[in-house]
């Protein structure tokens, strides 16, 4: 019975700390009835709940709330409150099936309907109105944050753009100014970083070409007869493209007519039109004989479409623009800011990337330089596709756990997305892992979701992928789990930059993932079982003690550092239990959320086993790969969690909290390599 009492204690305590939060006392001035009817709900006898005057306690406590809300509904937080009724419904329903009372349950009340039937009608639908007029990109400084850039490629619902012509006119004239403030044209570093990703393109061409060169040949030997077919005709184009694509003669560096990434392009325009046309995917679904040319292209494109997400990363060490960047920017610095020589590496990192964006400020407004240059482009289409727009997969490191490796691949969402609400995985995703499954028939890949389910934006992205590892092909070869990143909790913004106390804040984290898909977090079904609350109450007292010495008080990037901290623990476990063979930190673009969730394992590995960093490595990470793709620096907020949850790692990792930290997993983490 213990167990049955805590979960009801648990369910009104969540309507109480609600009611007895500060803001909402004086707000509501519910010290009065409206508290009482909510001390009395919080000391329910359980006896009484037996035999139903517990059910009409909590049914006079929902009139309750129905008269707050109508009086108070406007304000922000009638929707936290609504969170916090259905979770307390859902224990107490817990109860009712626990304990076989015949006390009905209470989501079947008459008094919860009309509470919902209000929420729904005046509250959820303000706030989707709300959101809706949010949703879009307004001025300047938000082209230039370039945390939404992926709206300029996606159109609302009905059709309409998410900006306007005064935006774009405004666009214009700050690229004309844009130009005319480089200091240099010469030392213009988008120019390097254009030619560092003409380079990364040449080399992953040059990998997929030779990975590949047995069956390529096989497929234009044995296929010659057909290639006046479309299909043979337009797969012939797209290896072409690939091989033209890994000839050093068409680098950027060498100022061709048509450079590797153009013909990198190409050989993926050509590719789409293999895998999407009707015929192949006929192929594809019928079985072949190993003689026939159907099968020899069918083999040999979906071979293509496997190493096109696992190829090598491209090494950069003969490109020194970076380190350049960073010294130039250390010597503008005021003496008095030189900084001192420092020990820790993420203080060392926070100085370069200060320099590093003291820096860009003389040279480039790249975003709305992106931006303008992509408003110009007339052959542009209107859809966001990130793989297909110059953002391409490929291998950071691999590891060995314990009795199997996997490789964590930097993948960008592997989908297409032309309208706010439509989106689907794209097919060269589909065939990676059908070429994948040719090669190991027990072939998994865990994606884990960095997108924010709880936002308009992200939402459509996020259910395309979750749905996605339900299809009866890929349900065994596919695992998404979601860990949001940008929502108001994992940011600690609105009502939860008023929770004061660690054990406040701790069982606040352990509510949000613990509520799944109603914080934006989802759970595949492989994993629930060994993602118990036990586990994470266990995790989170770990961390508490191990990284943040027990404090009864946390600030506010000790708190952030917490939940990415928290996020790292659920990433390994996830890895432990589903041994998959490749793994990716997947956001929209793979550039900054991905990033920093890359950066942070990458070193909170290294740091288990007390292993030299390669900084160049994380370089790429922090300034190359944002450099290349979005002309500019990452995004700073994102950096900043980076920053905070390395100095957490570098400053608490002891033995103590180590051998704490391991007895969470079944593996032993001390021995995970990377390779």
């Amino acid at each position: 019975m213990a167990g049955v009492q805590k979960k009801v204690k648990d369910a009104v305590l969540l309507l109480k700390s609600f009611v007895q939060s500060p803001q909402n006392q004086a707000l509501a001035r519910i010290k009065t009835q409206s508290y009482k009817d909510f001390e009395t709900l919080c000391q329910v006898d359980f006896k009484a709940l037996s035999n139903g005057k517990g059910l009409r306690e909590i049914r006079n406590t929902f009139k309750v709330l129905l008269n707050y809300l109508k009086k108070y509904h406007e304000q922000e937080e009638a929707q936290d409150l609504m969170v916090l009724v259905e979770r307390a419904i859902h224990k107490l329903d817990e109860y009712h099936t626990l304990t076989e009372h015949e006390i009905g349950k209470v989501a079947n009340t008459n008094e919860y309907s009309k509470l919902k039937e209000f929420y729904y009608s005046k509250i959820l639908a303000q706030e989707v109105e709300i959101e809706e007029k949010k949703v879009g990109i307004h001025d300047l400084e938000t082209v230039q944050k370039d945390r939404d850039y992926d709206l300029f490629y996606i159109k609302q619902e009905g059709g309409g753009r998410f900006f306007d012509k005064s935006l774009i006119r405004k666009i214009r004239a700050a690229s004309d100014y844009s130009h005319l403030q480089i200091e240099d044209t010469l030392l213009d570093p988008v120019l390097s970083y254009q030619e560092i990703h003409d380079f990364d393109v040449q080399s992953i061409a040059r990998f997929i070409f030779d990975k590949n060169y047995h069956k390529i040949q096989d497929f234009l030997q044995q296929t010659f007869d057909f290639r006046d077919t479309v299909l043979f005709m337009t797969a012939r184009k797209a290896l072409m493209a690939l091989m033209l694509a890994g000839y050093e003669k068409n680098s950027l560096i060498n100022a061709p007519k048509k450079t590797c990434m153009t013909y990198f392009s190409d050989f993926q325009t050509y590719l789409r039109n293999v895998i999407q046309s009707l015929d192949f995917i006929q192929l594809v679904s019928f079985e072949t004989t190993k003689t026939e040319p159907q099968h020899v292209l069918v083999d040999c494109i979906l071979s293509i479409c496997a190493t096109l997400y696992t190829s090598d990363l491209p090494d950069h060490s003969h490109f020194s623009i970076t380190k350049e960047l960073i010294d130039r920017g250390k010597k503008r610095k005021m003496p008095k800011d030189q900084p001192l020589e420092k020990t820790l590496l993420s203080d060392k990192l926070e100085d370069q990337n200060d320099e590093f964006s003291l820096e860009l400020e003389h040279y480039v407004h790249g975003p709305i330089l992106k931006v303008w240059d992509f408003l110009q482009d007339t052959e542009q289409h209107y859809v966001f596709d990130a793989i297909m727009q110059g953002n391409i997969p490929y291998t950071l490191f691999d590891l060995e756990i314990g009795g199997f490796s996997t490789s964590c691949l930097r993948l960008p969402c592997p989908t297409q997305q032309e309208f706010i609400n439509k989106v689907k995985i794209i097919e060269e995703f589909k065939d990676f892992i059908r070429g994948m499954q040719i090669k190991d028939k027990t072939y998994k890949h865990l994606l884990i979701n960095l997108q924010d389910r709880t936002s308009s934006k992200e939402y459509p992205r996020s259910i395309a992928l979750e749905t996605f590892q339900k299809e009866a092909e890929f349900a065994r070869h596919i695992y998404v789990l979601t860990l949001p990143k940008n929502t108001d909790f994992y940011q600690q913004k609105g009502i939860y930059q008023e929770i004061e106390t660690a054990k406040e804040f701790i069982y606040a984290l352990k509510m949000q993932i613990e509520s799944g898909e109603e914080c934006g977090f989802f759970f595949p079904e492989i994993l629930k079982p060994s993602l118990s609350s036990h586990f994470i109450e266990r995790m989170l007292k770990i961390l508490h003690e191990g990284f943040f010495e027990g404090k009864k008080k946390l600030t506010e990037d000790e708190k952030k550092a917490f939940i990415e901290l928290a996020y790292l623990s659920i990433q390994l476990k996830a890895i432990e239990e589903i041994k998959p063979q490749t793994f990716s930190l997947t956001c929209k673009d793979a550039i900054d959320d991905g990033g920093v969730s890359n950066a942070v394992l990458y070193c909170f590995l290294l740091f288990l086993k007390q292993e030299q960093i390669d900084e160049r490595f994380l370089h790429r990470l922090l300034f190359e790969i944002p450099m290349m793709l979005r002309e500019r620096g990452m995004i700073q907020e994102d950096f900043q969690r980076f920053d905070i949850t390395l100095k957490a790692i570098e400053k608490s990792l002891k033995k103590t909290t180590l051998k704490e930290l391991n007895q969470l997993f079944e593996l032993d983490v001390l021995k995970i390599r990377i390779i």
